[in-house]
């Protein structure tokens, strides 16, 4: 559409503006709920650097991707289990295993507390802590907290449940390992605030992993954690100095994933946790696995779902972008090469596998090591190496001009890395550097 405005001088004379439009295209394993949380992630997301571009949706996913059914093919659907192997925890798998179970620090700690006097304690301390995350929820139901985020990244007041309905005797044995190796004596509680703000934005995270929403990046987790604390009555710079100390303290143990789960039965993932990852992991990565493979035997009908969503967006011929995520981008790369669409003056992918199927030479529409026809716009592709469905493009597909690979960061172990994009301040800067440079 184009848009005439009048700017009056000595006479009227009528502008025309030419409006540049781009299609979000999702991808794997992408429902509803999901898809809008996304698509509201990238509207707001591709505002916030050029707000006079109109975003528009391209949903493919309820109406011409995979479905599970009943996962009767799936062995051992219901059953939990341990990763194997002893894999060396980083910070991001430190996290990655909190995501599973926000409870396991806690649990390490309570661990340690088994046998000592319940007097050590002192006599209100475990009262007063819980009370505080009472307060906590009640504040965060309250949108109060953090004052500063967005909608889409404040606390739900259930993700604090994940401490106030825990177990009372783990709760009251990690507060008294907690106050035990506090420095300062008895009644404190600044060790244990800070695993209490790692579990319950663990727990936030989970739940946006299990709606399938789009998490926050590692920088705002960490605000979270933060915000937490100082809610919970911390803040002060030695005591955030000895909540660090307590979390080395309990995450010292924890050398491997299969390790973590075996040291004791109180530290393994309660029965809720686990099944629920376990549901998660299978309901999430089986539509993803499903629409690849539907996607190369009946692509067809998703690339004619963009083509003819780009044709009725750019029906006088104004530009288009394509901004793509995961499978979105080799559907949208497979189209460009297919098909010289002349209005698609850009494409942009965003975690996506479309460099890797080239290379394995599982890309449709073009053989490994043919290059990239001439009618194919600029491209864009941008990835994360804590994704593990994301590839470099550059290295492997020549063009003219050449693509453009740009790595960025959210300090987020996989899975949440494959979709905390859209709400990095990265991705979009990158964006927009790109999309004015082409001239849009």
């Amino acid at each position: 559409m184009r848009h005439s405005f009048s700017i009056k001088r000595s006479s009227s004379v009528c502008l025309e503006v030419t409006v540049t439009h781009v299609i979000f295209v999702h991808g794997t394993g992408v429902r509803e709920p999901a898809f809008t949380s996304t698509f509201d992630a990238v509207r707001v997301g591709m505002s916030s650097v050029m707000p006079e571009l109109e975003i528009h949706p391209c949903f493919w996913g309820e109406r011409l991707g995979s479905d599970l059914h009943r996962g009767l093919s799936i062995p051992l659907y219901d059953e939990a289990r341990a990763a194997p192997g002893d894999v060396v925890l980083d910070e991001a798998a430190q996290w990655a295993l909190l995501y599973d179970d926000p409870l396991i620090e806690l649990r390490l700690l309570a661990a340690g507390a088994q046998g000592r006097p319940a007097v050590m304690l002192g006599p209100n301390a475990a009262v007063i802590f819980r009370d505080a995350l009472v307060k906590l929820k009640a504040r965060v139901a309250a949108e109060s907290l953090p004052t500063d985020a967005p909608p889409a990244l404040r606390l739900p007041p259930d993700a604090v449940d994940v401490l106030v309905l825990w177990d009372r005797v783990e709760f009251d044995r990690a507060v008294l390992e907690g106050v035990h190796h506090d420095p300062r004596g008895t009644q404190r509680l600044e060790g244990i605030r800070e695993l209490a703000a790692r579990a319950i934005t663990a727990e936030w995270i989970r739940q946006t992993l299990v709606q399938g929403g789009v998490p926050c990046t590692g920088e705002q987790r960490d605000a979270m954690v933060e915000a937490i604390v100082n809610a919970l009555g911390g803040g002060e710079q030695q005591a955030k100095g000895i909540g660090a100390d307590l979390v080395k303290l309990v995450t010292a143990p924890i050398k491997s994933v299969a390790k973590a789960m075996i040291v004791s039965p109180s530290l393994r993932a309660t029965t809720w946790s686990s099944r629920v990852y376990r549901h998660t992991l299978f309901n999430l990565a089986s539509p993803n696995i499903g629409d690849i493979l539907l996607y190369q035997g009946r692509g067809d009908a998703i690339r004619a779902l963009i083509a003819e969503t780009v044709e009725q967006i750019a029906n006088d011929g104004e530009p288009v972008v394509l901004l793509a995520h995961s499978l979105g981008g080799i559907a949208c790369m497979d189209l460009l090469i297919q098909r010289n669409m002349s209005v698609v003056k850009a494409v942009i992918t965003v975690g996506s596998q479309a460099p890797y199927f080239y290379e394995i030479g599982a890309l449709t529409q073009l053989r490994y090591d043919d290059p990239l026809p001439r009618h194919v716009p600029r491209w864009l592709n941008i990835y994360d190496r804590n994704d593990l469905l994301s590839f470099i493009a550059g290295k492997v597909l020549t063009g003219d001009p050449p693509i453009e690979d740009i790595e960025i960061s959210s300090g987020q172990p996989f899975p949440a890395s494959h979709s905390a994009y859209w709400r990095n301040p990265q991705t979009w800067d990158a964006v927009a550097t790109f999309l004015r440079r082409t001239g849009l």
